[in-house]
């Protein structure tokens, strides 16, 4: 059985795209004896395939890019800012230099190829018109790609791993695990009410921010005929129980979030 430390990070990088499962063998990864050798096994499946220049996925964006049309460069730019952390209509403005009034064009066109998704606050009445939307990366590849190949492309074009792997080891099982375990839990959420297994009729399932996103509950949802609201947490921790300050941190937070549902 593959440790669950390896199969979050396993499909943090991949999403399950069988393509860019090609970067380590699953099967190979369930054999091995340890957490400590599976460990080590998946970091030189990451270094042959995607962190080498010769590896099957270094270069995977570009191709990509390359083959959805005119103008990949702005686009390049734009995933990459958005993967990094600019989620923001005016940041990822600030962020590449590009007018805030012409990006609506380009973001449209990413979110149309799929390689981006834009959110809103699960409460809104009129997503399409939020001013309170943000974007992350739809591709779990090229969240990766954009956060620890790009930035380090000339030290990997001489073979030094070493800062990419650093890189990974500081901010990966931080960052890009329990963001997609926030995902992945709103959608186990969503496919237990529609199991009946939670007493729940679901208007929509997403999360709230506030608009200065100081605080944000990770799922949150509104029962459509009773009216009730849902609100969860989620945290990727290791071998650590979701502690008393967490839930009182939720429950403070819950009672400031909205308590009726979109119309």
């Amino acid at each position: 059985m593959i440790p669950y430390k390896q199969l979050a990070s396993l499909y943090a990088i991949t999403g399950g795209v069988p393509k860019y499962l090609d970067i380590l063998d699953p099967a190979e990864l369930a054999a091995c004896a340890n957490e400590t050798e599976a460990a080590l096994f998946f970091e030189e499946g990451i270094v042959r395939n995607v962190l080498s220049p010769s590896g099957f996925l270094y270069e995977e964006p570009y191709f990509l890019f390359a083959q959805e049309g005119r103008d990949p460069a702005s686009h390049l730019s734009l995933v990459s800012v958005i993967a990094r952390g600019s989620r923001r209509a005016a940041e990822i403005a600030r962020t590449t230099g590009m007018k805030e009034s012409a990006l609506p064009v380009y973001l449209k066109t990413l979110i149309d190829l799929g390689n981006i998704e834009r959110e809103v606050p699960s409460n809104e009445d009129a997503p399409e018109r939020s001013k309170n939307g943000l974007y992350h990366v739809a591709d779990e590849f090229l969240t990766f790609w954009f956060r620890y190949v790009q930035p380090f492309a000339s030290d990997l074009e001489m073979g030094n791993v070493r800062p990419s792997l650093k890189a990974l080891e500081k901010t990966f099982e931080s960052d890009a695990v329990p963001f997609l375990f926030e995902r992945l839990s709103r959608q186990a959420f969503t496919r237990l009410c529609a199991e009946g297994k939670i007493d729940f009729q679901p208007l929509r399932v997403g999360s709230y921010w506030t608009r200065t996103s100081e605080w944000e509950l990770d799922v949150c949802a509104f029962d459509r005929d009773s009216g009730r609201a849902f609100y969860g947490e989620c945290k990727c921790h290791k071998n650590k129980p979701f502690s008393l300050e967490e839930y009182r941190a939720l429950v403070r937070d819950a009672a400031s979030a909205p308590v009726s549902s979109p119309s």
